[in-house]
């Protein structure tokens, strides 16, 4: 078995953010009906969808998308994800319904 040199010689840092780069699974149709069902009670779209971007409202945000994924992940049948990647397909979301 051939070890790849370039790889073994990563610091951990490097290859953390070789991982992060790596493709990851497209979200299902099944993922999004949980991802809205998520999000819809009205304390979490509230916060999510405040137009706010001082430091109080953008700490409260990144919080409640991190409890959105934690929920999120909670969920038989869904890979899972991070907050960040439920923001921006719940993004995408809204700009494919207009």
């Amino acid at each position: 078995m051939e070890v790849d040199r370039e790889s073994s010689d990563l610091s951990i840092e490097d290859r953390n953010s070789v991982q992060a780069k790596t493709k990851r699974k497209q979200i299902t149709q099944f993922e999004k009906n949980v991802l809205l069902s998520t999000i819809s009670p009205p304390e979490i779209i509230n916060i999510v969808e405040n137009k706010e971007t001082n430091g109080v409202w953008t700490s409260k945000k990144e919080k409640t998308w991190n409890k959105v994924s934690n929920e999120f992940c909670s969920n038989v049948g869904v890979n899972s994800r991070i907050g960040e990647q439920l923001k921006k397909t719940w993004k995408n979301i809204k700009t494919r319904a207009k």
